[in-house]
């Protein structure tokens, strides 16, 4: 077996590509985790809500909880408001940036090397090895390594030179922090003239402050902006304390996320809740799986495409029907007109199907598809 600089290098230190590297160097393998930013955690775009489950099954430390919810006030496009509650915390928000740099603290701590402003701009994958080559420090050098995990989210541009097609079906988040914001619980907001086809939130983070954002297609800056002004009206005090940052949501998945040593993780493969475009927990489940399928191939040197299509075998199982009727809800609700949208809000609480749904164990934050699929039953059914 050829020398190389690492058994593996990760490319992205959010929280997938870190919880990867951490696993692996567990493990006892060599890895190197490469990030272009400087600063770990910033920018961030991302509300930072993940379920009671998430935060136990990660051992997500609880310094960084600042929020913990039961429910959220779902606003109606005519203005009703909809509150949806349950009677233990179903949720909590997370020092979003200060997570991405404790995970990676976590994975420095198990033995991976971290480089810091090195971007990877191509990968060569030879027979015994894969050659990375980054550019840091104004040079432009190349690292090896046995196996390449790419984890560095939708917009980057190594997947399509491998021939795994890029997701080309994708929405834009955008947010930003406010102040005077008189809110203490999840306020989500529907209507063509807000989100079409989406929908806004206001996460509340520590008094008179929040988080203010929404997924749209098109012109994200110039609809924060609308946004805002229309909250604002309702609002005393409600106004704008740093800049908006967006960043891609893919609405799908890779067709294939892995290939002969290299495997594909995060929203690089489209690893997301495709009702919420939340991440983070898919993001970290598929990172286990990942680095559970890049250990034994490490093992007994089995790193080929056909050894590695376990992977996204695993990971489909385990997400792939949730993902699939998720993205059916969508498209469903992306056609619906405001006019739909209030009747279809006010048919379940005058049925008596919303608070049903409530009171169901099976029904979870991070597992929509039983509480879509229970709705849709139970609405064609009057």
């Amino acid at each position: 077996m050829s020398e190389t600089d690492a058994d593996i290098i990760v490319i992205g230190a959010g929280p997938a590509g870190s919880r990867v590297a951490r696993q692996l160097a567990l493990q006892g393998h060599d890895v190197i985790l490469l990030e272009k930013r400087q600063t770990l955690g910033e920018p961030v775009c991302c509300t930072g809500i993940v379920s009671t489950q998430c935060v136990a099954e990660f051992s997500i430390d609880p310094d960084l909880i600042m929020h913990r919810f039961s429910g959220a006030l779902i606003h109606s496009p005519s203005g009703e408001i909809v509150p949806i509650r349950r009677s233990t915390i179903q949720a909590v928000a997370i020092d979003r940036a200060a997570f991405d740099r404790r995970m990676t603290e976590k994975a420095q701590a198990a033995g991976a090397r971290l480089m810091l402003g090195t971007t990877a701009n191509y990968l060569d994958i030879q027979p015994d090895r894969v050659v990375v080559a980054v550019f840091r420090n104004q040079e432009q050098r190349h690292l090896t390594a046995r196996a390449v995990v790419v984890a560095a989210g939708l917009t980057q541009k190594l997947t399509p030179q491998l021939g795994l097609v890029t997701i080309k079906d994708f929405a834009v988040g955008v947010q930003l922090d406010v102040e005077g914001a008189d809110v203490s619980e999840i306020e989500i907001f529907s209507g063509k003239s807000l989100a079409p086809g989406f929908f806004a939130w206001l996460v509340p983070t520590s008094p008179g402050h929040a988080k203010l954002g929404m997924i749209v297609r098109h012109q994200p800056m110039a609809s924060i902006l609308r946004l805002i002004s229309l909250l604002a009206t309702k609002r005393r005090g409600f106004v704008p304390a740093g800049k908006p940052v967006c960043r891609p949501i893919p609405l799908n998945h890779l067709r294939k996320s892995y290939t002969d040593r290299l495997l594909v993780v995060g929203d690089a493969a489209g690893q997301v809740k495709t009702t919420t475009g939340g991440g983070l927990y898919y993001g970290l489940l598929c990172a286990d799986i990942a680095a559970s399928t890049l250990h034994q191939g490490l093992l007994g040197d089995r790193l080929r495409s056909t050894d590695l299509k376990c992977y996204e075998r695993a990971w489909l199982d385990r997400l792939g029907r949730e993902m699939l009727v998720g993205r059916l809800a969508r498209n469903v609700f992306r056609h619906l007109g405001d006019h739909q949208l209030d009747g279809l809000m006010r048919r379940t609480q005058e049925s008596g199907l919303m608070a049903k749904l409530l009171v169901d164990d099976r029904l979870s934050f991070d597992w929509h598809s039983p509480a879509i699929l229970r709705l849709v039953t139970g609405l064609f059914r009057r």
